[in-house]
């Protein structure tokens, strides 16, 4: 990674953190166009189709109706899907993604994850991302990568990763050696 230029490195992957902005006066589309820079000129100035790709973004994740909304007054899962339309506008083949259903409730998981599976099919994106939530994983990944302290980095679908046995391998848990002490 170190040898690309930070705009190589925008052309080619966004990024989704967990970590969110909290300016109190920063708009919805203020921080879905952000993503647009990479795009921009020297003045980094929107022109219409910057603008159009921004409204596009915000119908794409769902939430266009939030455009003037104030970022730090929407729930998690609002907050989510902003970050998406922001990774999205910027518009890279390569979208990494950190825990991006923690602290979502599971409706709003789903909906992510339906969100992920658009973007991957309609418009061409690989996703990757980080998760510990197991069940989501097996439930919607179309490949998961197992990855655990002095194990090897295992790669296959959920289907076969369980029927391999390395996700009961992976995830079991670790049981310490019990002792038992009698008194009488």
């Amino acid at each position: 990674m170190r040898d690309y230029s930070p705009t190589e490195r925008s052309s080619l992957f966004s990024l989704v953190l967990t970590e969110k902005p909290d300016d109190l006066f920063l708009k919805v589309f203020d921080i879905v166009a952000a993503g647009r820079y990479p795009h921009l000129g020297l003045l980094a100035k929107l022109k219409a189709e910057d603008e159009q790709i921004i409204y596009d973004s915000l119908e794409t994740v769902g939430i266009s109706h939030l455009v003037n909304r104030n970022f730090v007054s929407l729930s998690d899962g609002e907050q989510q899907k902003v970050m998406i339309a922001k990774a999205l506008v910027q518009d890279t083949p390569l979208i990494f993604m950190d825990e991006p259903a923690a602290f979502l409730d599971y409706p709003s998981k789903i909906e992510l994850v339906n969100i992920m599976h658009k973007l991957s099919r309609e418009k061409k994106k690989t996703i990757l991302f980080s998760s510990h939530d197991l069940d989501l994983l097996l439930r919607h990944a179309d490949v998961m990568w197992v990855v655990a302290p002095q194990q090897p980095l295992r790669q296959g679908t959920p289907k076969e990763l369980v029927e391999q046995g390395i996700i009961d391998e992976y995830f079991k848990p670790i049981v310490a050696k019990e002792e038992f002490f009698w008194m009488k």
